[in-house]
C-alpha cells in the first residue's frame, strides 16, 4: 500500500485516531498545526478547498463515523480533509485546523488562512476566554471552564501613550506566529493592562487561557505540562506573577513554576507547543530572573504608565467625561473612575468634636 494514500475503509469514514496520528501514518513524519479554536465556518468553505484542490492526486474528504463525533475527544475532526501532500485540513462545528510540515511554503499557510477566514461565522455572543480550573474527576487533574468578558473595546491610539503602539504591534505579530514566547506587561495599577488582556480576547482567532492567581502554584505540578500540552498554539495569561518571574540569584530556593514557564517559552517543548505566555504584573521591574529576558524568548516587555495630558484630555472630550481639562498625567482608571471615592486616598479625619 502506498504511504501517501489512505487504506480503501477509510473511504466511508474515519476511525477514531487523532488528526496528527493521521498525518503520521500517511506522510511518515510529525506536523505543525495552525489552528481556529472556537470559530465556526460556513460550510462552503469545504466547496472552496474541493476548487482549490480538487486537482491534486491525494485530494481526499473523509468524514467521521458519526459514533466517533466527540468534543470531548483533542484533535478528532467531523472532516477530515487531504489537499496534497503535507497538507491537511481538519474541521468541526466548532472548530478548524491546518496540519501541515514545517518545511513546506509558507505562503501556502496564508493563502489557507485567507480563505478560512473569508468563510467564517461571525460570533453573535460575547467574546470568551477559558480559566484554568480543578477538574472535579481527578483530584490532580485539570480542566477549562470557559467564561465570558464583557465587549467593552479600547482604541489602541487613543488609549494608551504612543510608545506602545509599536509594543502592541509586535505583540500582535507574535501572538499570530508559530513559536513560543513570552511578553511582560507591568506597571501601576489602572493604567490599562487588564484592558488590553480584554482588548486582545476581542480580536484575537487564538484560544486565550487565563491562569488565577489562586492557580499558579499549579505551575509546578507535575500534571500540569501534560494538561496544557492538549492546548497547543494557545495563549496562556497569568497575571500578578512577579513573586514567580524573581530572579533565581535572590531566590533562597528553586522555583519550579518559574522552570515550567522557562520550558514553555523556549527549547525543544516550546517548538512543540507553540504556546505564547503574557505575564502582567503591578510591582516594579526589579529582580527578575535574567533568562526570561534572554533573545528568542522575550518577545516584548512594556512597562505602563499614566497618560500624557494631551492623551488624558482627548479621552475628556471623546467620552464628553463630566471633569475639567487637565495638565497632570493621570491614569485610565482615574480618568474614567474620577467621581468615584477611592479609600486609598481618602484624607485623614480627626476623632472627635471639634471646638469652634
Amino acid at each position: 500500500m502506498s504511504p501517501n494514500r489512505l487504506p480503501s475503509v477509510f473511504e466511508d469514514y474515519v476511525y477514531p485516531y487523532s488528526a496528527k496520528e493521521k498525518y503520521f501514518y500517511l506522510f511518515n513524519t510529525f506536523c505543525s498545526e495552525y489552528s481556529f479554536a472556537d470559530q465556526k465556518f460556513d460550510f462552503r468553505l469545504i466547496d472552496l478547498l474541493k476548487e482549490k484542490y480538487g486537482h491534486e492526486p491525494d485530494f481526499r474528504i473523509y468524514k467521521t463515523h458519526e459514533s466517533y463525533q466527540s468534543k470531548e475527544i483533542k484533535d478528532r475532526y467531523k472532516f477530515l480533509i487531504i489537499l496534497k501532500k503535507y497538507w491537511i485540513i481538519g474541521i468541526n462545528d466548532y472548530q478548524a485546523a491546518v496540519f501541515y510540515d514545517i518545511n513546506q511554503e509558507h505562503s501556502e499557510l496564508e493563502e489557507l488562512k485567507k480563505l478560512f477566514l473569508s468563510c467564517a461565522i461571525v460570533k453573535d455572543e460575547c467574546p470568551s476566554y477559558y480559566v484554568i480550573v480543578k477538574a472535579n474527576h481527578f483530584e490532580h487533574e485539570f480542566d477549562l471552564e470557559k467564561c465570558n468578558v464583557r465587549n467593552q473595546d479600547i482604541e489602541i491610539e487613543t488609549h494608551y501613550n504612543d510608545d506602545f503602539l509599536p509594543v502592541d504591534k509586535k505583540i500582535n505579530e507574535f501572538i499570530e506566529s508559530e513559536g513560543s514566547g513570552l511578553v511582560i506587561l507591568h506597571g501601576i495599577q489602572g493604567t490599562g493592562k487588564t484592558s488590553y488582556i480584554r482588548h486582545l480576547i476581542i480580536h484575537s482567532q487564538k484560544r486565550i487561557i487565563y491562569l488565577p492567581v489562586d492557580m499558579m502554584n499549579y505551575l509546578s505540578d507535575s500534571n500540569f505540562l501534560p494538561f496544557i500540552m492538549h492546548y497547543k498554539n494557545s495563549i496562556l495569561v497569568i497575571e500578578d506573577c512577579e513573586a514567580m518571574l524573581q530572579s533565581r540569584d535572590t531566590s533562597k530556593s528553586l522555583n519550579p513554576g518559574l522552570v515550567n514557564i522557562l520550558n514553555l517559552t523556549d527549547g525543544l517543548l516550546g517548538d512543540s507547543i507553540q504556546l505564547k505566555l503574557i505575564c502582567t504584573f503591578n510591582a516594579p521591574l526589579t529582580s527578575i530572573d535574567k533568562a526570561l529576558l534572554r533573545k528568542g524568548r522575550l518577545k516584548a516587555m512594556f512597562e505602563f504608565k499614566k497618560l500624557i495630558p494631551e492623551k488624558v484630555n482627548k479621552l475628556i472630550e471623546k467620552y464628553n467625561l463630566k471633569m475639567d481639562k487637565t495638565n497632570n498625567e493621570l491614569s485610565l482608571a482615574e480618568i474614567f473612575h474620577y467621581h468615584e471615592q477611592g479609600f486609598d486616598s481618602v484624607s485623614e479625619k480627626k476623632i472627635g468634636f471639634e471646638i469652634r
